[in-house]
């Protein structure tokens, strides 16, 4: 990793002074701003190929896909209709790629990656388009975008991130453009992609109302843009309550129920921990908030509409993140949609004379520590929560595709599997499935059990109500699948005595998160299920306590 890390850090040091040369003299040669756009285009996909990550939850999504596109409706099991997904637009838009004959986990990483690079490109425009047509603008936004961790971590991972960051730039170009129905439209498809969208509503709201229009143009602007957003809105969430039978996705009902208290100290962790490992990011917004407070004050300066709506929806972000307690994914997940409004704001700061690229002493100096400030950005990428946090969770999900796999391989179609870690493993075994946490389960989410401590997301319960639905298999795997030796204490609760520890052992696994995989079966079919399951002859059991 040493070696990996001191490449990298090289690589990123000559793009940094490639890219600074180059800003320098763009204005000489032509078509030169094309070559540095190209290079930064090239950079961000290589930034986002040393995280590769490949989100377990994502499976989830996959499994909709999945069942939409045989027919079954969009449903995690067959016959029940639960919406366990917040992303509903982002499953759409895989299950019409995968029909071109892709496979469903690689449409979702080569959309991601296609949404990662118009974002950056969209970057580079709304950079310049915000600072007065300034090329400088539009090339030091798009540089920190692709330097920037939370941003590439998510590019390849077939989560929706990619395409909600690229919804919000698009709403922030149609408000600018003045394209009001639009702008409503693409804010329903943001919401539609994942629920914070509805914090871009108000950014639109706060834009026509910083505007310098008079009362009734305002007021059209908002009239268009709320019919923009109903058109899609209001039939998409008639036939939500409809199939589904709730206003609140079962996703989301099943996150919720930690105490107050508690999610609020997880989410100022949550953030803590951002602002403190990304440093040079916060000592860029405070200089940005510096200047602004001081152009407010000694100049008596009015916000425009461009930067009311990037601060509302960062404050908007902070303020969510803080309430419901952050998220246990690594590279901040819930702020990564963001990351561009950021850049953005950071860039809208910048000095005229650098914006403008006068080629003073001051100027280049300038252009220099951003290019320096780049490359301490991307550093932070292999911090703990970065590339190494993404390997660990990889190694995690490699290791429950191979235990879907030998489920699929081996037991008959209908076994019903309970599982605690719900993802790649119920994606890939297409059985039955319970999941433990609730997001697929109406009765535990928004019935169950609710933790009064834990991690976010990991709140919902009813081991009780798994257990008489007599699954033949619990697999509670340690969220890693592979563990690193047998678990004597699987089953100490109990309300699983109706169930023995097996444990098995891949002598080939070379997983770092192990070659065991332990699990409880249901004694009554217990000789049936072992029988099955010991049929792929490199699978041993090894363990098995009555």
């Amino acid at each position: 990793m040493q070696t990996e890390f001191y490449f990298n850090i090289f690589f990123a040091a000559i793009y940094s002074v490639i890219f600074f040369i180059l800003l320098l003299i763009k204005d000489k040669l032509r078509y030169l701003k094309f070559f540095i756009l190209f290079i930064i285009i090239l950079f961000c996909v290589y930034h986002q190929f040393l995280f590769n990550t490949d989100a377990e939850d994502a499976y989830i999504a996959y499994r909709y896909v999945h069942q939409f596109i045989d027919g079954n409706g969009l449903v995690f099991n067959i016959g029940e209709r639960v919406e366990g997904y917040s992303d509903f637009l982002w499953i759409i838009i895989i299950s019409a790629t995968s029909k071109l004959g892709i496979e469903i986990p690689i449409a979702g990483r080569l959309l991601g990656l296609f949404f990662s690079i118009l974002t950056v490109l969209f970057s580079y425009y709304l950079g310049k388009l915000l600072n007065k047509g300034s090329e400088n603008s539009g090339l030091i936004t798009a540089y920190l975008v692709s330097v920037f961790g939370i941003f590439a971590c998510y590019g390849l991972s077939g989560l929706e991130v990619p395409l909600f960051s690229f919804f919000i730039l698009s709403i922030l170009y149609c408000c600018v453009k003045q394209k009001w129905l639009l702008s409503g439209l693409i804010t329903s498809l943001a919401i539609m992609t994942h629920p914070d969208g509805i914090l871009i509503a108000i950014g639109v709201a706060v834009f026509i109302l910083l505007s310098k229009a008079v009362v009734s143009f305002k007021l059209k602007a908002m009239a268009f843009s709320l019919l923009g957003f109903l058109i899609l809105f209001l039939p998409w969430t008639i036939w939500r309550i409809e199939y589904y039978g709730y206003l609140l996705p079962n996703a989301m009902a099943a996150k919720k129920g930690l105490p107050f208290a508690l999610e609020l100290k997880h989410g100022k962790n949550y953030l803590f921990s951002f602002f403190r490992m990304y440093w040079p990011i916060s000592l860029l917004l405070f200089g940005a908030a510096l200047v602004f407070f001081r152009s407010l004050f000694m100049k008596k300066s009015k916000i425009s509409p461009e930067l009311g709506f990037l601060s509302i929806i960062l404050i908007l972000n902070i303020l969510f993140v803080l309430f419901v307690g952050g998220d246990w994914m690594p590279q901040w997940r819930f702020i990564s949609p963001f990351a561009p409004v950021i850049i953005l704001l950071i860039v809208y700061f910048i000095p005229d004379n650098v914006k403008n690229n006068t080629g003073s002493i001051i100027s280049n100096v300038i252009i220099l520590t951003i290019s320096f400030i780049g490359l301490l950005i991307f550093t932070i990428s292999f911090k703990f929560n970065g590339i190494p946090r993404v390997r660990i969770w990889t190694n995690s999900t490699n290791g429950l595709k191979f235990i879907g796999k030998w489920f699929h391989n081996t037991l008959p179609p209908k076994t019903c599997i309970a599982v605690f870690c719900n993802g790649a493993l119920s994606y890939y075994d297409e059985l039955p499935t319970i999941d433990m946490l609730g997001l697929t389960d109406e009765h535990i989410s928004r019935f169950g059990h609710k933790a009064l401590k834990g991690a976010p997301g990991h709140v919902s319960f009813d081991y009780e109500y798994v257990v008489n639905k007599h699954p033949a298999i619990i697999a509670f795997l340690g969220g890693s699948g592979f563990q690193k030796s047998t678990d004597p204490n699987l089953n100490k609760d109990p309300v699983f005595a109706q169930y023995a520890n097996i444990s098995y052992i891949y002598e080939k696994s070379n997983n770092p998160c192990g070659k065991y995989i332990n699990l409880l079966i249901l004694k009554r079919d217990k000789a049936a299920i072992t029988n099955y399951l010991s049929s792929q002859k490199e699978m041993i059991l090894i363990k098995d306590d009555q």
